[in-house]
């Protein structure tokens, strides 16, 4: 994991001092190396965290026949691509993942190279000889690039500091503003600047050096093309796609370990991962005194189970120096407060490693109980006859025989109208009536707009599949992978998350909902697994976010 950037000016390029003084501000990101290179009007600079190949050798920016990369993030089928490579008769001067996208790109093209990549990544590639500057984000946006062109200059970087640490007349995005108040993230591609933007998660910005022309390309899109798996077959399957996840997330030449909660998701990969290990697997949890908060109980029974190196941490409430910390790091708006806990664990974690397992898109794949509750809904519906389902509903006797009495709004609109954007908002914070209060009575419906795209950018045919992907573009891309990545490399930590391996989220993208809610469970199959390897009652238990009891200690420790 690492910190990239460059600066593209076509009538002032920047200096190596400018580079290496403005990109200060993601030294974290990136510890063990800096460097830095000009090609002509364009500079592009590298913070590197050593993971793979710790050989000098693979410190970057990297240069190979007339082509200059900054990688951030890791390509676990980098191995695969590279004995294709070497087949094709195409040589290697290093071990490490960075060379292979510049080969790949040699041989294939920008097209080719990136739809054969699997993994987590962000990366610049300057083609000297062409002149184009290829900008390129992963296909769920686990690592950030925020980019800012006008008719001079382009910057990009993993850190939005680096770009506002440089533009001057700036604006606060009033649309981004609004979104924060109701879902406490940004909404991307947008930011809290109206100037800079977010490469898209899945995109390919082509950009011409002579005159900052910017071509973008789409290289992924979701398919809910279902297969015809019965539920033994699909359990099967899950099973081996997450194994091989795993396995692949575990290629690194340096100690690797698990984050454990007392969920499922976690605990099914520190399961899978003990099974299939000849050495003791390393696991990492978090508790707190509050009881309501606390799972470090069921974490530690799985650890003594796997017999695993087990650390844990209690967080106790005296942490007003560490949320100043976070809050001067952030660069613009967050406001989950489990990214608290998130970096108070991966601070403690980077004493000991630098790269950790997490269980981030387990829900967001196989089922968040909302979920569960359309996909029931959208059964019943769909037993209705036609020309009955105009009529007029009355869901809350329905919604509460059903045993669904929450989210009432939202179902009465399935069964009355259209479902639209609605049923991907959370409201975190402030009603949609406040947010208007707060605005001036101005109702821009910003949010309702964003999150109808959302809600209408996959091929999803059925209502719960387009929450489905909605939840994709929305609740896991602008506030989980943004807490995790901010809150890990702010220590210094790699967070690797088998869930989002491509394979196996294209399996869960074509397992029928029939069998992925089977008897209107979320997350049947992670549950069937985890009671195969964790726990054979643990669909009993509750389940607990990664939250914090922040109300309790604002009104107590924390109180002014």
């Amino acid at each position: 994991m690492c910190g990239i950037a460059g600066h593209l000016h076509l009538n002032n390029p920047p200096s190596i001092t400018e580079l290496e003084m403005h990109s200060k501000c993601f030294e974290s990101r990136g510890p063990d190396n800096y460097g830095a290179e000009i090609h002509g009007n364009l500079g592009l600079c590298h913070r590197r965290l050593s993971i793979i190949d710790l050989d000098d050798r693979s410190n970057q920016p990297m240069q190979k026949a007339g082509l200059t990369i900054v990688f951030n993030g890791e390509i676990y089928n980098f191995q695969q691509l590279k004995n294709e490579l070497i087949e094709l008769g195409i040589g290697f001067e290093t071990a490490s993942d960075t060379e292979v996208i510049l080969s790949a790109y040699s041989y294939w093209g920008i097209d080719k190279t990136v739809e054969k990549l699997e993994g987590m990544f962000a990366f610049a590639l300057f083609d000297v000889t062409r002149s184009k500057l290829f900008l390129v984000r992963d296909i769920y946006g686990q690592k950030p690039l925020y980019w800012y062109v006008n008719s001079e200059q382009l910057l990009f970087a993993s850190d939005i500091r680096f770009i506002s640490g440089q533009v001057s007349g700036l604006t606060i995005d009033d649309q981004s503003l609004e979104y924060y108040f109701q879902e406490l993230a940004m909404p991307q591609p947008k930011t809290i600047w109206k100037q800079i933007q977010q490469i898209e998660p899945g995109y390919i910005y082509e950009v011409d050096t002579k005159n900052l022309t910017i071509t973008k390309n789409n290289y992924h899109k979701i398919d809910f093309d279902y297969k015809k798996l019965d539920w033994n077959e699909s359990l099967e399957r899950v099973e081996v796609a997450l194994e091989r996840a795993i396995k692949k997330r575990m290629v690194a030449d340096v100690p690797v370990s698990c984050f454990l909660s007392g969920g499922i998701d976690s605990g099914l990969i520190v399961s899978l991962l003990a099974k299939n290990s000849a050495e003791k697997v390393n696991t990492f949890s978090v508790g707190f005194k509050e009881d309501d908060f606390n799972e470090l109980p069921f974490a530690k029974e799985l650890a003594q189970k796997y017999d695993t190196n087990h650390l844990e941490l209690v967080i106790e409430p005296n942490i007003a120096d560490d949320i100043y910390s976070i809050l001067s790091d952030l660069g613009e708006p967050f406001g989950d407060s489990s990214l608290i806990p998130s970096y108070l664990v991966t601070k403690e974690m980077s004493s000991y490693y630098k790269v950790s397992l997490s269980g981030d898109g387990g829900d967001e794949l196989f089922g968040y109980p909302i979920y569960a509750d359309f996909y029931q809904l959208e059964s019943l519906f769909n037993s209705v006859p036609k020309h009955f389902r105009k009529l007029k509903i009355n869901g809350s006797k329905l919604f509460s025989r059903l045993g669904l009495g929450d989210n009432l709004g939202r179902f009465e609109q399935f069964l009355n109208k259209q479902p639209n954007g609605d049923c991907l908002k959370r409201d975190m914070a402030f009603s949609s009536v406040e947010i208007d209060l707060l605005f001036n009575n101005r109702k821009s419906n910003y949010t309702r707009r964003y999150l109808d795209d959302c809600w209408n950018f996959s091929n999803a045919s059925t209502i719960s599949n387009q929450v489905i992907a909605g939840s994709l573009k929305t609740r896991l891309l602008n506030d989980y992978l943004t807490k995790v990545d901010r809150s890990s490399m702010m220590n210094s930590l790699e967070v690797r998350s088998p869930f989002l391996d491509k394979e196996l989220s294209s399996l869960a993208f074509r397992i029928p909902n029939a069998i992925k809610f089977k008897n209107n469970q979320p997350k049947a199959l992670l549950k069937e697994l985890a009671a195969k390897y964790i726990d054979p009652n643990i669909h009993l238990r509750k389940k607990s976010g990664f939250g914090i009891p922040i109300n309790h200690w604002l009104r107590k420790e924390l109180k002014p």
